[in-house]
């Protein structure tokens, strides 16, 4: 006597569970996107409470992009401008205050000049004169400038405990974000 064996309901199970191995695939992949748009203003937060920076300079020297395995923050290596943190002229140089709370940095002999960019910063004079090559000087003997710099936002980025804090920050938002894609 032959027997029947009805297997459509281990083909529901599996058809049931690659349904599910598919959908978590897509919450892993939305959740990452939530996790690079989010993380910027996360890091962002972070650094405003060390350092006195407007939200938007920092905001625009930091990015986030999709790597193949997560999610990669890259701060901005470019100096930032003394004029930046809340850098002001004074009788005998110029002054900054680089971290929020902290001491006034003075810088005796330095100044704040419109350069040729347009953009205005603290410089200082260095150096033997020399014939400048552009500007309102050109062809004239005289000290050549340099501008006075801060950190940069990547300095600022791997200040000890930053990576942990948003570490934490990212993996908190990973779970709960792809928990509420599954429900």
């Amino acid at each position: 006597m032959a027997k029947k064996i009805d297997l459509s309901g281990i083909r529901r199970i599996a058809e049931r569970v690659a349904e599910t191995a598919k959908e978590a695939d897509k919450a892993v992949a939305r959740a990452r996107g939530t996790l690079r748009r989010r993380i910027v203003p996360e890091a962002r937060r972070d650094i405003q409470t060390e350092y006195n920076l407007k939200a938007a300079r920092i905001s625009a020297g930091l990015r986030a992009s999709n790597i193949t395995d997560g999610v990669e923050l890259v701060g901005s290596k470019r100096g930032v401008g003394l004029i930046e943190f809340g850098g002001k002229a004074t009788k005998t140089g110029a002054t900054a205050r680089v971290r929020v709370g902290g001491a006034l940095s003075e810088r005796p002999g330095a100044f704040v000049a419109p350069l040729l960019g347009g953009n205005t910063h603290i410089v200082e004079r260095y150096g033997k004169k020399r014939v400048m090559t552009a500007g309102r000087y050109k062809g004239k003997k005289r000290q050549p400038l340099s501008v006075e710099y801060g950190p940069s936002i990547a300095q600022m980025l791997r200040r000890p405990g930053r990576a942990e804090h948003l570490a934490d920050f990212a993996q908190t938002l990973l779970a709960s974000e792809i928990t509420r894609l599954l429900r």
